[in-house]
């Protein structure tokens, strides 16, 4: 188990690597600091969270919480609460979240592989196009990848690119999407 300490390092080492740190300001409408510091906070919650606890619906809500709190403090906006006709990638309708939600955390966490790799690319792969929150859906989960992979003693993919990441979610190819994740990992694994 990291410290405080290890996981503020850790924290300062890995977010400024990642496309989450590059945003347009003008896109997220948040002050850099801020989306630094609910990131990190999210990311802290899950790791004490996820060490002594399996992942829920509730805990993924609980991340969306502190992933999307503003200047002004928390915004709870919950599951989506609209259906999205994306023709870039179909996503989850709202009648579906939930048990999608349910049955990727129950696959996820029964895994029986050992290849981490493979193991969080389907899980973020499947997260994505259920696309379960109006905000903050690929923050949550590489936060959750992050911190399995920690859990483990590696280091996790860092997402440099957003153009990159998403081309390669919208292009709704498992496989393309499993060889850039563990592109990212290799990338990650040689700092």
């Amino acid at each position: 188990m990291l410290s405080n300490k290890e996981l503020n390092e850790f924290f300062e080492w890995y977010y400024p690597k990642t496309y989450f740190a590059k945003v347009d300001n003008s896109e997220i409408k948040l002050p850099k600091e801020i989306e630094k510091s609910t990131f990190k906070d999210a990311f802290i919650f899950a790791y004490k969270y996820y060490l002594n606890n399996r992942l829920t619906v509730n805990s993924l809500l609980t991340l969306e919480k502190i992933i999307n709190r503003n200047e002004d403090g928390f915004v709870d906006h919950g599951l989506r609460k609209k259906d999205l006709d994306s023709p870039i990638r179909p996503v989850a309708k709202i009648k579906d979240i939930k048990p999608r939600l349910a049955s990727l955390l129950k696959a996820y966490q029964g895994f029986t592989i050992s290849d981490d790799d493979a193991r969080n690319s389907y899980f973020m792969d499947t997260f994505l196009s259920i696309y379960p929150f109006s905000d903050g859906n690929a923050r949550i989960a590489t936060i959750i990848v992050m911190v399995d992979y920690l859990k483990n003693n590696k280091k996790p993919p860092i997402f440099d690119s957003r153009k990159t990441f998403t081309r390669m979610i919208v292009a709704k190819d498992t496989l393309a999407f499993q060889n850039y994740f563990e592109h990212q990992v290799e990338l990650a694994n040689k700092e």
